[in-house]
């Protein structure tokens, strides 16, 4: 098992856990992160803007200093998958309960299968259906506010 902390962990955890990791999988270099902001004061900030250029941005640019094509990521607990300035960013969600605090309305998990010509497949499940994929829609033009209801 390969773990990061989030922002919300105890000191035990972020001693334990690094902030963010790099794997290769089937030649491809994965950035796994939390991807919160360690300065909690940056983190607020960047919290002001609903565009998710900024967020999108940052995520690839993170994941081009770190060699990675592929970022998983958490911290907005929005399932979804796209790709921003050539890097895959895939979000599976939380498996928290679902409520105003935990920002999500339903627990999700996503399994990502790299081909055999390594391009990413993302399946998401929402827990409560797992029968059945779970296809986020993003309304990336409404902004990050809107897309909490996924």
């Amino acid at each position: 098992m390969v773990a990061v902390h989030g922002n919300d962990e105890t000191e035990e955890a972020r001693r334990e856990l690094p902030y963010q990791q790099v794997i290769t999988l089937g030649g491809r270099r994965l950035l796994l992160c939390h991807s919160h902001l360690p300065d909690r004061e940056a983190e607020m900030a960047s919290r002001v803007n609903d565009d998710w250029r900024p967020k999108l941005e940052r995520y690839a640019a993170q994941a081009r200093r770190a060699g990675a094509t592929i970022y998983v990521l958490g911290h907005l607990h929005i399932p979804f998958v796209v790709e921003h300035e050539g890097v895959g960013l895939v979000n599976p969600g939380a498996i928290a309960s679902g409520s105003a605090f935990t920002r999500q309305t339903r627990p999700t998990v996503a399994r990502l299968t790299l081909r055999d010509d390594g391009r990413p497949f993302v399946v998401h499940t929402d827990l409560a259906r797992p029968e059945q994929p779970h296809v986020p829609v993003i309304d990336w033009p409404a902004g990050f506010t809107a897309a909490r209801g996924e």
